[in-house]
């Protein structure tokens, strides 16, 4: 036989009528061609599972670096972990685990009141003025409402009162870094 075949299922019949006088005698051996062996791993390459296998990718999985998960933003335990518990020679990565329960005892909630004034104002990018349409700048500083140093807020950007100019402009401590037109501005308190 030239090629013994692979993977039987059943050992074969070798029959050999036909050929030849009808005198002659063979003997067909058929060896391990049909057996299956047990198979097994020799080393963990390319096994993902493996505890000694890592995904490349930066430095996030190597020995030498390890990941905390919790409810509270790193940056508020990161001292107090580098301080305690950080091993010398480790990375630590940090994960913000929203999804984990949580005690509403722990949920603290800072109150900001808003007050509006009439009329409208319009801002310019990269400027520190404040241009209203209709508003009595004047009248809220005599009345308390706003002062020079009140914090107020322009189509989500907070700024700080630095002059009142006049009841139609005021001045910022910091400039704008985009335009608004016709929009409320809110006085933070």
């Amino acid at each position: 036989m030239i090629d013994g075949g692979m993977n039987y299922t059943f050992i074969p019949q070798i029959t050999l009528t036909g050929y030849g006088n009808g005198l002659a005698t063979a003997v067909a051996e058929i060896d391990d061609v049909y057996n299956s062996l047990a198979g097994r791993w020799i080393t963990s390459d390319s096994i993902l599972s493996s505890t000694e296998r890592k995904l490349q990718g930066r430095d996030y999985y190597v020995d030498y670096a390890y990941i905390t998960s919790s409810t509270t933003e790193f940056s508020k335990y990161k001292s107090v972990l580098k301080n305690l518990l950080h091993p010398a020679g480790m990375v630590n990565y940090a994960d913000l685990n929203k999804l984990a329960s949580f005690s509403a005892n722990t949920i603290s909630v800072s109150t900001i009141t808003g007050n509006t004034i009439s009329g409208t104002v319009s801002i310019a990018n990269a400027s520190i003025y404040i241009t209203g349409t209709n508003t009595k700048f004047n009248i809220a500083n005599t009345q308390n409402i706003f002062t020079i140093g009140s914090n107020i807020a322009i189509n989500g950007v907070i700024r700080t009162i630095s002059s009142i100019v006049s009841n139609t402009n005021l001045s910022v401590n910091s400039a704008f870094t985009s335009t608004a037109t016709a929009q409320t501005l809110i006085i933070i308190t």
